[in-house]
């Protein structure tokens, strides 16, 4: 009981400084985590997306690919679950919104730019546009456990 209630010093590890980034970075790179049999499922079941991604975005150029693009790795490298059961379906979700995210501007400003750039009336259909697409997201999120995914 003494023991939890002692005064520290400075000298403690579990104060100072430099001996918790040491404790942290100890556990950080623990080899038995890290190659531990989920580890190295979850290293592979995201790395190959990741790595394939970057192969395209290298190598491919034309049509909707531009070459030396990060774009493709750097989308999957933020869609990645740690989850192992459902994680098709929820990953196939957060592409939807990924791609409801970059197409529904598009095609937002494909109307808004058949109006003059001094008009009141393009900049109050662009203000509705961006104030409904962020509105029905953000309902989207937290309403439905389903479909929560796609708002994200």
């Amino acid at each position: 009981f003494e023991n939890k209630w002692r005064r520290k010093s400075c000298c403690d590890a579990e104060t100072n400084v430099v001996g918790i980034a040491v404790s942290q970075f100890k556990h950080l790179f623990d080899v038995s985590f890290m190659f531990s049999k989920s580890s190295l499922t979850y290293f592979l079941m995201n790395a190959i997306p990741i790595l394939i991604g970057f192969a395209i975005s290298m190598y491919a150029s034309g049509s909707i690919f531009t070459r030396y693009s990060s774009t493709i790795p750097a989308t999957l490298s933020l869609l990645v679950s740690n989850d192992s059961g459902a994680t098709f379906f929820i990953n196939l979700q957060k592409l939807m919104g990924v791609t409801f995210g970059h197409t529904l501007p598009l095609l937002v400003m494909s109307v808004v730019e058949l109006f003059p750039c001094d008009s009141y009336f393009r900049f109050a259909i662009h203000s509705v546009s961006i104030f409904v697409f962020y509105a029905s997201f953000t309902f989207m999120y937290y309403a439905s456990e389903q479909w929560s995914t796609i708002g994200i």
